[in-house]
């Protein structure tokens, strides 16, 4: 199901099969992707752990993944 574009200029797919979501979304968006409250994704806005710019009026977030990543084992 495809879903519909919060602003008119984010175009989901095109016509050759690439997702061509934007990095940056609005903070609902950022804070669902990333399994955080609101106010835990300004506070890392606010020390800078992610990105972010303004466009419209709208603060928009480069979701980031924070936890998890894959280590090698030291030896």
């Amino acid at each position: 199901m495809q879903r519909e574009p919060r602003h008119s200029w984010v175009k989901f797919d095109d016509e050759r099969g690439f997702n061509d979501e934007p990095a940056f979304v609005d903070l609902d968006e950022a804070a669902r992707r990333m399994n955080l409250s609101k106010a835990a994704v300004m506070e890392l806005v606010r020390i800078h752990a992610l990105r972010c710019t303004v466009a419209a009026g709208e603060l928009l977030v480069e979701p980031a993944i924070l936890h998890g990543a894959v280590t090698t084992p030291s030896k």
